[in-house]
């Protein structure tokens, strides 16, 4: 069964080591490589799916149509021009009193 992450603001970018896995609707601000895949010939990560994100920076090393992954939807920010959505997400984002 695959697993999901939706609605997260990171830091920093991370490092998937695992297959059917989806990453949508986050907000990827001042990180390097915002997504990446472990991808060398001795492991199985794969089958990754990453949609409909925004980031500061367009810089990724996963790339679509490779070993299953897909990389759709994917909105580069300039200026600290965020749009509605991605600024909902960054409100939301963290740890939260109750």
């Amino acid at each position: 069964m695959g697993r999901s992450r939706r609605g997260d603001t990171a830091v920093a970018a991370r490092t998937r080591l695992r297959r059917d896995y989806t990453d949508s609707n986050n907000v990827f601000r001042d990180t390097g490589d915002w997504d990446h895949e472990n991808s060398n010939a001795t492991n199985n990560t794969g089958a990754l799916t990453v949609t409909g994100n925004w980031t500061s920076n367009g810089s990724i090393s996963l790339s679509g149509g490779v070993r299953g992954n897909r990389v759709t939807g994917t909105v580069v920010v300039t200026d600290d021009n965020w749009p509605r959505g991605a600024r909902q997400v960054m409100k939301n984002a963290g740890v939260h009193v109750r």
